[in-house]
């Protein structure tokens, strides 16, 4: 719900620009009752009319902002106070008002949608932070660091206003790499409108390269052509003629969303992660086996090797599940200390464990799985019962592309018939007839 506080009863602009859309509003008439309407209502955005905005003392209108923002949309994330003035007021009041950004209202309306789609976002973003129960804390060490800002390098203006606001200014080029402006913990980038105007086909490659969450504001002189710029660039946009305190609202507001946005993308994830990892053994799981052609196509394929430990079952049988366990944990951190670090180790169920190990050729993997099998058998598993295993493995190549339960398969096959040349023939032996490590294959 979106609140519109008025200056009487006369002063209803906003909600009439707002009365077709689909916003859920609420006119209020007074600032006074705004605080007690926002204590038993819940509120995502107050939008505070010119009048109300203007004709309210600062001090006094700090001390009522303060009170809205006793009252948290998530955790320690306040509700967005935004303030609207007209296109051409130049005046504001000298104190650093406590609003989250400023709107223009004018001819053209669409500062006021962008703002209100933005917000909508936020609001979006932490439903889905409180639906999924994700701590989102900004804390006061990060709100009040300076944040860093990118500009264009040789556009002196933009650079000098941006740091007279205190602002750490990165310059970049449009030739630089991408990967350049991933290095930074960047709030937005800012570019001066005069300054791309003249080549703005490489300017568009520029932004269409830069992370997605990475908001770029185009500051301009003129209003439309501004507003019309940033709409072909898909960019946010602001008139340089108006105050600091705007523009510095305008970049915090923008660094905020960011921020919302990339913890939301670390949380998924993470929890992404989670459901590829086995909890017992925190190796991967068959979800992740299942997936692997999808997800992943190395240049040179890769090999498969399918391992099982032999007769577990009488470990568990005679020692319990609860030893068992604590076998295939160390069993999963003795596979993975043994292969490269680009393989995966994957738990495929009960026993079993498979290793992809990508973009190797066959010399490299015969050492991976002897070293490996080497590293198992010679290691005392569950001290306090002096346990040892053995395990069969099966190996097949997979080709990038293809299916990889049909390596998988072979694999299968090859520890079955693995689990009975052991009986008569070395490892040594195996490894030199195994057909799996056939490139042809």
């Amino acid at each position: 719900m979106i609140a519109i506080v008025n200056k009487g009863s006369r002063d209803h602009v906003l909600a009439e620009l707002l009365s077709n859309s689909l916003y859920l509003t609420v006119s209020i008439d007074s600032l006074d009752y705004l605080c007690d309407f926002a204590r038993s209502n819940p509120l995502d955005l107050v939008l505070l009319s010119e009048a109300a905005f203007l004709d309210t003392p600062s001090n006094a209108l700090n001390k009522i902002i303060k009170k809205i923002k006793t009252r948290a949309v998530y955790q320690d994330i306040n509700i967005p106070v935004v303030a609207t003035l007209s296109e051409g007021r130049h005046f504001l009041p000298n104190a650093d008002i406590s609003v989250d950004d400023f709107i223009r209202i004018g001819q053209n309306n669409d500062d006021l949608f962008l703002c209100l789609k933005r917000f909508d976002n936020i609001r979006g973003l932490l439903w889905t932070f409180q639906k999924e129960k994700i701590n989102f804390y900004p804390g006061q060490k990060a709100t009040s660091a300076k944040a860093n800002i990118a500009a264009i390098k040789y556009d002196n203006c933009m650079i000098s206003r941006l740091e007279s606001l205190g602002f750490n200014v990165f310059e970049y080029l449009p030739e630089d790499k991408p990967s350049n402006v991933y290095e930074q913990d960047l709030a937005c980038l800012v570019l001066s409108y005069n300054h791309i105007f003249a080549n703005i086909r490489k300017y568009a490659n520029f932004i269409d390269k830069l992370p997605k969450d990475l908001s770029v504001l185009i500051v301009g002189q003129d209003f439309n052509n501004s507003l019309a710029l940033s709409n072909k660039l898909n960019c946010e946009y602001f008139c340089s003629q108006y105050s600091d305190l705007e523009l510095k609202k305008r970049i915090s507001s923008l660094s905020l969303y960011r921020k919302i946005r990339l913890k939301l993308c670390d949380c998924l994830s993470k929890n992404i992660e989670l459901t590829l990892r086995d909890p017992l053994t925190e190796a991967y799981n068959r979800r992740f086996v299942d997936n692997y052609s999808s997800r992943f196509y190395p240049q040179n394929g890769a090999f498969i090797c399918l391992l099982d430990v032999d007769n577990f079952k009488r470990i568990n049988d005679k020692y319990g599940h609860n030893v068992g366990d604590k076998i295939l944990r160390q069993l999963s951190l003795t596979i993975t200390k043994s292969v490269r670090d680009t393989d995966f180790v994957c738990r495929y169920g009960g026993d079993e464990f498979i290793l992809i190990m990508p973009d190797i050729d066959l010399k490299e993997a015969n050492k991976i799985v002897q070293r490996t099998k080497n590293n198992i058998s010679s290691q005392n598993f569950c001290q306090n019962n002096n346990i040892n295993l053995s395990v069969s493995f099966g190996v097949s190549h997979y080709i990038s592309g293809s299916e990889i339960q049909n390596a998988i398969e072979k694999a299968d096959e090859e520890l079955k018939n693995n689990k009975m040349l052991l009986k008569t023939h070395s490892l040594d032996e195996i490894l030199r007839t195994q057909n799996s490590f056939d490139h042809k294959n």
